[in-house]
């Protein structure tokens, strides 16, 4: 961790106002988080017993969870604790992004001229960029709070989530026409040039065109808004000094808003075994649990041969 961190935390003069700098740097420079399960060479302990959380350093001024303010221990490591889940604490996230197709001309259909059973050339626009727009927006807050104990570490949190996307896609909204031969679009093309621009009576082979009927002949563009909370915890249990277990829950709660579009015509059909759908209903909001479970088991001690194994979500 850096020194400038603790600074701007714990105020201008950290060395003297807070006890969190000096538990976490000493006066051997900045210290890594680690668990107290080492001994010296000689043989004894770095002042620390059992399983607890603090700063792997040796040097005279250090104590793991010692309040210099105080001068009085810390046993369930408070400051720690609070600090770890500032740490890993999030900044709201919000994050956007279009990816709208267009071009930079104005529209023109796509024109396939065949020769026999083969496309000879095809021209113009490609029919799936027009009327095919796609941006997205989420706001993302996520907490978690870390507490370490003699043989567990217990991790709890939230996520909240907010997202809406604006689909739009209907291939063919420029017009596609298709002809059997050149000579079939020359005399469909000069028959329109003679008669100003108009439609031809010369009808191609096939023509595909898509539109809106939306009232005003609005694009139809599908939004989409959810809202998601997550709520979990997890227990990281030392069961043994090789085995590892890990116990969590997690719970969701997915909410839609009611943003979708009716098609009459699927509302009015009735499908197998008589069930009715219509596409402007939305899903209802639901409450997901999922459990998870979790081993970690070193065979021989050497962290050579684990097994590992789990379920859940």
């Amino acid at each position: 961790m850096d020194r400038r961190f603790f600074a701007r935390r714990l105020g201008d003069n950290p060395e003297a106002d807070g006890n969190l700098y000096k538990v976490l740097y000493t006066a051997t420079g900045a210290a890594d988080m680690t668990k107290f399960n080492a001994v010296n060479s000689d043989g004894t302990n770095h002042f620390r017993t059992g399983n607890k959380i603090g700063v792997e350093d040796n040097a005279a001024n250090y104590h793991p969870s010692y309040d210099l303010k105080t001068n009085t221990d810390i046993p369930n490591f408070t400051d720690i604790v609070n600090l770890i889940g500032e740490l890993n604490a999030s900044n709201d996230v919000n994050n956007k992004q279009i990816e709208d197709r267009a071009y930079l001309s104005n529209m023109f259909p796509t024109i396939d001229i065949r020769e026999g059973s083969a496309t000879y050339t095809s021209v113009g626009f490609d029919p799936f960029t027009p009327s095919n727009k796609l941006d997205y927006w989420t706001f993302n807050v996520t907490n978690n709070i870390t507490k370490y104990m003699e043989k567990h570490t217990l991790v709890g949190g939230f996520n909240f989530q907010k997202y809406q996307s604006n689909n739009l896609f209907y291939p063919a909204s420029n017009g596609v026409y298709i002809f059997n031969s050149l000579n079939d679009f020359y005399t469909a093309a000069n028959q329109s040039l003679a008669n100003g621009g108009r439609p031809s009576t010369f009808a191609p082979a096939r023509f595909q065109f898509r539109y809106s009927a939306l009232p005003g002949a609005v694009e139809p563009m599908q939004v989409l808004k959810t809202n998601r909370l997550d709520l979990y915890l997890q227990d990281e249990y030392n069961a043994t000094q090789n085995l590892k277990l890990t116990f969590g829950l997690r719970a969701n709660v997915i909410a839609f808003e009611n943003t979708a579009l009716e098609n009459p015509a699927i509302t009015a059909m009735t499908f197998a075994n008589g069930e009715k759908w219509n596409t402007g209903v939305m899903p209802k909001t639901q409450l997901l649990f999922e459990p998870r479970f979790g081993f970690n088991y070193d065979v021989k001690g050497e962290k050579k041969t684990q097994i590992r194994g789990g379920c859940g979500g």
